[in-house]
């Protein structure tokens, strides 16, 4: 059976479906004796178990084909009826007092779980770009899957039988056996290809996207790292990006009174060494007193004793965001300690390093921040990202016209 066979039958069981949670079953509610062809006994067969039937007859239908148009063409996820925005949200907020109202519940889930897989295959074979909606997806059909789970717990005891009776047992279960199913095939999927010779090294643990909510603090980062490694996590990433833009660095004791990292040029044309000090808040950064004495007495220590290495040509701030009058606490730190001083939020950073591509001068930074103001813009850094660019392109082009000359 093609695609398009499949979204018709889809169509008109999903159609069914909301109709048996209207009420309005169109048959009547009397009960009808019948002989049984098994044992030749009367039994008596009624609305509630004539109903429980259709919804597990209709169920069975709707979600063997929604889920096998997931597997064959993920892209017309929208058009599996109940799927689309409009349609899960009217299926969500309705309201009912009929008997198989536990089917409404089965049915939403399943929906979610529908709506996310299909997005999930996508976006883990490549098919489209983003990646960083991968995460908030998974949430959903994790979700979604338990969901169905739940309808599945509260109503199949754990001996398998079901308060509702067997139809809607059966249903149930079969519902959940194909969100199962779809989870199976999604994650059989890698999300990127992976050699198994590969060893991780430094740069493989550099997580650009968390470097702001280091910074800030943020809950979804102290639940991941535990709050007291907040502080230590943020400092070990903004090693890892100084150097990734051609820095030695070298780490100090984390909350003694000394700055984080200090950072060395591994560029002989612009031989200096700047001091970094990482701040992890979850307000606006301050400068507090303490902070002030203590960087004053490092700078003076580390031109007193670091006599060998480049001079010092600036101290960097990095955190989440500055206090409205820390521009000025900064300059007036900057002329007590006679070396410039700067702040930086740590996104500003992060998206320097996604932006920037070839080789980072050392001169460049050094430039960008002792032309800024105490305060370094994004838009500062972003001289920088045009000032490299500008050069690789100028150098493409002198390769070019050599390569043209020699043709």
């Amino acid at each position: 059976m093609n695609v398009e066979d499949l979204l018709k039958v889809t169509r008109y069981f999903y159609s069914l479906w909301e109709q048996t949670l209207d009420g309005d079953y169109g048959f009547s509610s009397d009960p009808v004796d019948f002989t049984c062809a098994t044992c030749t006994e009367v039994h008596s067969y009624g609305r509630q178990s004539a109903l429980s039937r259709l919804v597990m007859i209709i169920g069975n239908f709707y979600s063997y084909s929604a889920h096998q148009i997931i597997h064959a063409e993920p892209q017309r996820m929208l058009e599996v009826p109940g799927c689309s925005p409009e349609s899960y949200t009217s299926l969500r907020d309705a309201e009912g007092s009929t008997d198989i109202e536990w089917s409404r519940e089965l049915l939403i889930n399943f929906v979610g779980a529908l709506q996310a897989s299909g997005m999930l295959y996508i976006l883990r074979r490549g098919d489209v770009a983003g990646e960083d909606h991968v995460d908030a997806y998974e949430r959903i059909f994790a979700t979604s899957s338990m969901g169905v789970y739940h309808v599945f717990e509260k109503f199949v005891d754990p001996q398998g039988q079901c308060g509702l009776g067997m139809e809607a047992a059966f249903l149930i279960r079969r519902v959940l056996a194909y969100t199962l199913h779809l989870q199976e095939t999604i994650y059989s999927w890698p999300m990127r290809p992976w050699s198994e010779a590969h060893k991780s090294g430094a740069f493989s643990s550099l997580r650009l996207p968390e470097l702001q909510l280091l910074a800030t603090r943020a809950s979804v980062i102290k639940a991941r790292y535990g709050d007291r490694r907040v502080e230590k996590v943020f400092e070990q990433q903004l090693a890892l990006l100084v150097q990734s833009f051609g820095f030695y660095v070298v780490s100090t004791r984390t909350g003694e009174s000394t700055v984080d990292l200090v950072c060395i040029s591994a560029d002989p044309a612009a031989p200096f060494t700047f001091l970094l000090e990482a701040k992890s808040s979850a307000r606006p950064y301050t400068l507090p007193s303490d902070d002030r004495r203590a960087l004053l007495h490092y700078i003076e220590d580390v031109q007193a004793n670091l006599t060998t290495s480049p001079p010092l040509a600036f101290v960097l701030i990095v955190g989440g965001a500055p206090q409205r009058n820390l521009g000025e606490k900064l300059h007036n730190l900057e002329v007590s300690a006679k070396v410039p001083v700067r702040f930086c939020t740590a996104q500003d950073l992060a998206s320097l390093r996604e932006n920037l591509i070839g080789p980072t001068p050392a001169g460049v930074l050094k430039k960008i921040m002792l032309r800024s103001d105490s305060l370094v813009k994004s838009e500062d850094l972003q001289k920088m990202t045009h000032e490299v660019l500008g050069r690789i392109e100028a150098q493409e082009r002198l390769v070019r016209s050599f390569l043209n000359g020699s043709i």
